[in-house]
């Protein structure tokens, strides 16, 4: 008995579907809105990242990472909270790392491998040369997040910051011995 019903139905769905069918010249004569036109001077709202509601506040949305955002100018990535962050970090690890090699060279366990610095260097010429190099490699993090490229520039970033903490860290630890 269920078999038959299901196969009666299964045999009518083709002619039920074309009786629900509407006639293309039925849709033809069919006027849609026009779209919603903003006024003048009015506040165009920009949508949320995941979500289906409009950002209301000057506030960024909360699952916004700003990196991804394209900014109008350089200052305006640059303070953003991740490169503020970022910017810290490389500026402490190069701190660690010339405080860590200074260390090390003071107590005369080990010699300065760079021949930018020459073999045991003041530390006033770490700083002089360690300076501009990180204000070019921040600039330029700052620069490709600036073009929305920012969890590329940080990724970049990140091997340098690691091998400069780590690199300190030796430093101090060779200097206590």
């Amino acid at each position: 008995m269920k078999i038959s019903i299901l196969a009666g139905l299964f045999l009518l769905s083709p002619a039920m579907i074309r009786a629900q069918a509407v006639p293309s010249h039925a849709v033809d004569n069919v006027r849609l809105p026009e779209n919603p036109v903003p006024k003048p001077g009015m506040r165009v709202l920009r949508p949320c990242p995941l979500s289906f509601r409009r950002c209301g506040s000057l506030l960024p949305h909360p699952h916004s990472t700003f990196l991804t955002d394209r900014d109008p100018s350089w200052w305006s990535a640059f303070k953003r909270p991740p490169m503020l962050i970022a910017t810290g970090l490389v500026v402490a690890a190069e701190v660690i790392d010339v405080e860590g090699t200074k260390a090390c060279l003071d107590a005369r366990t080990c010699s300065e491998g760079d021949p930018l610095f020459g073999t045991h260097p003041s530390r006033l010429r770490l700083y002089g040369t360690v300076a501009p190099l990180t204000a070019a490699a921040v600039w330029a993090m700052v620069k490709g997040k600036q073009e929305g490229y920012g969890e590329w520039s940080l990724l970049a970033a990140l091997p340098c910051t690691i091998l400069h903490i780590r690199l300190g860290i030796r430093g101090f630890h060779d200097a206590s011995r």
